[in-house]
């Protein structure tokens, strides 16, 4: 799960950009 790891850097500076996008994108 290496992309895994890619998002989950990714999702930190997403999430303060976009909270609610950042969650669907994961759902």
């Amino acid at each position: 799960m290496g992309d895994f790891n890619s998002l989950s850097r990714g999702l930190r500076k997403f999430r303060k950009r976009t909270k609610p996008k950042a969650l669907a994108l994961l759902h």
